[in-house]
């Protein structure tokens, strides 16, 4: 079972390629992590704690995301990255939080 982190969503106005630098720090025991560029990216798998390269090449136009997963231990991986695209894009904006309703 793999737990997933999913991104924030961004528009692209024609196809082009997507490249991603990423580096993120895993617990202990944890090597390896999943990444892909949804709806569909292919996945790549990168390693823990160095930074990673990768490039989707040929991205359609259309609204795209990246998601990443690892092995679902309780455990959180963490860590920064940056996206470069070869065209356009709009990144849509974070949803504002909703309230769960409250029992009187």
């Amino acid at each position: 079972m793999a737990f997933r982190v999913l991104s924030r969503e961004w528009t692209q106005t024609s196809a082009g390629d997507v490249e991603l630098w990423w580096n993120n720090s895993c617990p202990d025991g944890t090597t390896t992590y999943w990444g892909a560029l949804r709806p569909a990216g292919a996945t790549a798998r990168f390693s823990c704690d160095s930074w990673q390269y990768y490039k989707w090449g040929s991205v359609p136009a259309g609204t795209h995301h990246l998601e990443f997963r690892k092995a679902h231990d309780g455990r959180s991986i963490h860590g920064s990255g940056a996206m470069r695209a070869g065209m356009p894009v709009v990144v849509h904006p974070e949803p504002a939080p909703t309230r769960s309703p409250t029992a009187n």
